[in-house]
């Protein structure tokens, strides 16, 4: 096996269900890491990620940043305009 084949992904590892079956398995910092490798695994390892949102204001400062007074958290003004294309691009 030469050495440029040896450095290429199994063509198995670009199959959505058995990429996202084996990412399943890794935790969410892992498939931080995942998601940067490559488009196909950037897509299936995002989706992981993002499947279940447990600090609603990481997900809130993705869109604009937020201020905390006291008890009270508030968005500091609507989210940006080009932010929520980027969302719907997707």
């Amino acid at each position: 096996m030469s050495l440029i084949s040896a450095m290429q992904p199994h063509r198995v590892l670009f199959i959505p269900e058995l990429l996202q079956t084996i990412l399943s398995f890794m935790d969410r910092s892992d498939n931080v890491i995942n998601a940067c490798v490559c488009k196909q695994w950037s897509e299936t390892a995002l989706d992981l990620i993002w499947r279940e949102v447990t600090n609603l204001s990481r997900l809130v400062t993705l869109l604009r940043p937020y201020k905390r007074r006291g008890i009270a958290t508030y968005v500091c003004l609507f989210p940006l305009i080009v932010r929520w294309a980027k969302m719907y691009s997707v």
